[in-house]
């Protein structure tokens, strides 16, 4: 090989050196060794479905424990409504201090099963059902020592029931919010009773 084509194969090699380290250059200007990471792959996004969850709370609720609610929700408002009026119309000045704590009482109970039952998916009721509703009218139309001994007898017979109501939840509802629930307000439940009984006892709502 003559001196000449020797220069001329050494130009053409140092160019093509050159233009190597120029694409190398632009395809990774930071000088990064290694390949360059891959984009990381979006996590999808679940649609929404309240309306699947929501219905899958209500199934938690069986037959049982749905008539409990309905028949507690009924009985604490008639309650409430019933001792809202024993305020005004009751003579006894003890039967207006129980018929405060039935308004105090009832009312926080009503709220906490009202919490229960909706996480649940379940309205309760939010009206008496005709049997209380039946027994408030006849209440209104009382004053006095007659007011007094007909809520008496009502207020024993009411408490007779829920306590036997709440019993039953306690010991054999199949939802563990609404038997704590139960098991919890038992106990204010028989002391009401306790002291329903005590008045009509110590001659308080006697009609005398």
């Amino acid at each position: 090989m003559t001196r000449t084509s020797t220069h001329a194969a050494l130009a053409a090699g140092l160019a093509l050196m050159m233009s190597g380290a120029a694409l190398a250059q632009a395809t990774n200007p930071a000088g990064m060794t290694g390949p360059s990471p891959a984009p990381a792959a979006a996590t999808p996004q679940a649609p929404g479905n309240a309306g699947a969850a929501r219905a899958a709370a209500a199934a938690s609720l069986d037959a049982a424990d749905r008539a409990f609610v309905e028949k507690a929700s009924a009985a604490g408002l008639a309650e409430v409504q019933a001792a809202q009026l024993a305020q005004t119309k009751a003579k006894s000045e003890d039967v207006k201090s129980f018929a405060q704590h039935m308004v105090d009482d009832h009312t926080a109970a009503g709220e906490k099963l009202k919490s229960i039952a909706e996480a649940d998916g379940m309205q309760p009721p939010a009206n008496l059902d005709a049997k209380d509703e039946k027994q408030l009218a006849s209440l209104q139309k009382l004053n006095g020592a007659a007011f007094d001994h007909r809520y008496v007898q009502d207020q024993t017979a009411a408490h007779k029931e829920a306590v036997a109501l709440f019993e039953k939840e306690a010991k054999s509802g199949s939802n563990p919010q609404l038997k704590q629930f139960a098991l919890d307000t038992l106990p204010t439940l028989k002391q009401h009773l306790t002291n329903v009984e005590g008045l009509a006892h110590s001659g308080h709502g006697s009609g005398a």
